[in-house]
């Protein structure tokens, strides 16, 4: 086992620890201090850039993997086409998370004067669908490649399956 891993484990359940004992996850709203409601409101602000890296990384990964299995070149302009798609979109989910409110306090602090923050739930809605398109991108890019083995029917039908199946 890489020495990073177990560090890396700590560093992604860390806030969610910190949110369950200290800033009151569970509880209802109004039942939380101030404090708790401050603490819980910051610490969204990680798990969201966390929720990112845990969307996009995996991804990644299986391109990886894609680009050592498969070798014909538009397969794999596919597959760095979809691994930009998701980088770029990443990097703009994070910048936004950043400058969502102005000043960036305002996201835990709405009684500071002159605030503003973008809509939310809007901006999230629009980030879901290029996770969405790059998952279905995913799962259809290896199927042509699949379909055109030299193989018996049932045997693409068993390979399309565990792809599909891979995908849930």
């Amino acid at each position: 086992m890489k020495p990073y891993r177990p560090f890396l484990s700590f560093v992604l359940i860390f806030p969610n620890i910190v949110f369950v004992n200290e800033a009151g996850l569970g509880r209802h709203w109004p039942r939380l201090t101030l404090s708790q409601q401050t603490l819980n409101l910051k610490l969204l602000i990680v798990l969201s850039l966390f929720n990112s890296a845990a969307i996009t990384l995996p991804k990644l990964a299986i391109l990886a993997l894609y680009l050592r299995v498969f070798s014909r070149r538009a397969f794999r302009h596919a597959v760095y086409t979809i691994a930009a798609v998701l980088i770029v979109a990443w990097i703009l989910f994070a910048s936004l998370q950043f400058g969502m409110c102005t000043p960036f306090a305002y996201q835990w602090d709405k009684t500071i004067p002159g605030g503003r923050c973008l809509h939310e739930f809007k901006i999230f809605t629009w980030f879901g669908i290029p996770s969405i398109l790059t998952d279905l991108a995913i799962i259809a890019v290896p199927l042509p490649v699949i379909w055109a083995l030299q193989t018996s029917r049932n045997q693409k039908i068993g390979l399309t399956i565990t792809f599909l199946t891979g995908s849930m």
